[in-house]
């Protein structure tokens, strides 16, 4: 069952009006990502010697690093800057060939620590966006796939696919990969894998789906261009491919944190490719809940690409591309 509304912020707060700065070891530059888990605050950066950085939640102090580029068992290739999620008790990381779980009691930085490795089906090779649903099973987006999310079994080797596309614009089925490409989205799964969350970077568009009742929630958030929910079945529509909306997105157990910016896409002869993207609005960090209710608006500064949500949803946590000691804190009750 699909149910879809249109939202609108009542509260609005601005993040460097409230924001703590912390010193920590001078190790953080460029970082693609960000994840706490319930004791430690982990970043993936680029493949210059490890990729993993761990850092004591309460303290702030560096703990130790891990994962090296490599084809050794304990090594990792191309770890996804999505691919790092808290599932249950288990810290789990996607990279491009496999699935890594450690347990988040370990010490999972040490180098006495292994990750258990669970390679992706052929199936499901490339698979963007992994996660561990449960125990038992990988989710994934699946390329050519008739659903948004295909998921494998690795006990019993069944696939199961879950979630409908978006039921937006006619397509061309000769072109392939248009529906793909026309819905690009981020995908994540809330810890306790009770629901999926979907964002799109061609549509002002949250989608939850409810993994035990198969429910699915719409939530179109008001915009520049006034694309809202009664767009919904229409096939004639433009496919607004030169206007993007949702970047990134996070989940706790009882929020979703999506990011936002909506960007025009504009033909550029004196830029590589010959097009380049224009702002057209605040960046901004959407605060809803798996109803779909807006809890708030945060505007963010333009450095604050890369963030986290604490796992009690008290704080979120920002790192800065050029700063290499600081990381910041934003208390999310105010």
């Amino acid at each position: 069952m699909k149910s879809s509304k249109d939202v609108f912020f009542g509260k609005t707060v601005v993040l460097e009006e409230n924001l703590e700065t912390i010193q920590v070891s001078p190790v953080l530059l460029l970082e693609k990502d960000m994840l706490i888990t319930p004791d430690h605050l982990i970043t993936l950066g680029a493949d210059q010697g490890a990729y993993f950085k761990v850092f004591d939640l309460q303290s702030l102090d560096l703990v130790g690093e891990f994962g090296n580029e490599g084809e050794g068992p304990e090594d990792f290739t191309m770890p996804f800057s999505s691919g790092m999620t808290v599932s249950g008790e288990q810290l789990v990381i996607g990279d491009l060939l496999s699935m890594r779980s450690a347990d988040l009691n370990s010490d999972f930085w040490s180098e006495e620590s292994q990750f258990s490795r669970t390679a992706y089906p052929s199936e499901m090779i490339p698979l963007n966006f992994p996660f561990l649903l449960n125990p038992n099973t990988i989710c994934g987006q699946v390329e050519m796939s008739s659903k948004h999310i295909t998921c494998f079994d690795i006990k019993s080797f069944q696939f199961t696919e879950l979630v409908d596309y978006p039921d937006f614009f006619s397509f061309n089925n000769e072109k392939p990969y248009e529906r793909e490409r026309m819905f690009q989205n981020q995908s994540r799964v809330s810890p306790d894998g009770s629901y999926i969350v979907l964002t799109y970077s061609y549509l002002p568009l949250v989608r939850i789906f409810d993994v035990k009742s198969g429910g699915l929630k719409e939530v179109f958030i008001k915009n520049n261009r006034d694309f809202y929910s009664n767009n919904s079945g229409n096939k004639n529509q433009i496919a607004p491919d030169n206007q993007l909306f949702y970047k990134n997105v996070k989940v706790s157990n009882k929020f979703i944190y999506a990011f936002y910016q909506e960007e025009i896409i504009e033909d550029d002869p004196q830029s590589e490719g010959g097009l380049s993207s224009r702002s057209i609005s605040d960046k901004e960090l959407h605060v809803i809940d798996f109803e779909g209710k807006p809890i708030k608006k945060i505007i963010l500064p333009e450095w604050a690409n890369v963030f986290s949500p604490s796992l009690d949803d008290k704080f979120i946590y920002f790192l800065h591309p050029e700063i290499e000691d600081q990381i910041f804190k934003f208390p999310l009750e105010q």
